[in-house]
């Protein structure tokens, strides 16, 4: 497994990111970005409340076990519901998790760390 140290992008460099989207789903890792708490469960629920405050919808959301895991897209079926209703992907992984989300599915993938 890759380890990989992340930091999230300034709010307004997300804001600009995802200006015309209105429908987000955001995907987090329970790796690497939850242990540099970059993209765990709390960043990933704060992400959530931030994007509601500036009007966006979010969807859903889910903190993959592995993001940058080659079953990354079976982990993923169980929100296809909720991802379909997404214009795009916020992802808060390391860039080889955002790369294996945007190969598993077919949809704009946003990285919101760095």
């Amino acid at each position: 497994m890759i380890r990989s140290i992340t930091r999230q992008k300034p709010e307004e460099e997300i804001q600009r990111l995802l200006e015309g989207a209105a429908r987000i789903f955001i995907i987090g890792c329970g790796t690497c970005a939850t242990l540099t708490r970059t993209g765990g469960e709390p960043e990933v629920k704060a992400m959530s409340e931030k994007l509601q405050e500036a009007g966006k919808l979010v969807t859903g959301h889910v903190v993959l076990p592995v993001a940058c895991d080659h079953l990354t897209g079976e982990a993923l079926k169980g929100y296809g519901g909720w991802i379909e209703q997404a214009e795009l992907l916020l992802v808060m992984t390391c860039a080889f998790g955002v790369q294996t989300v945007a190969r598993q599915l077919k949809k704009i993938v946003i990285p919101a760390l760095d």
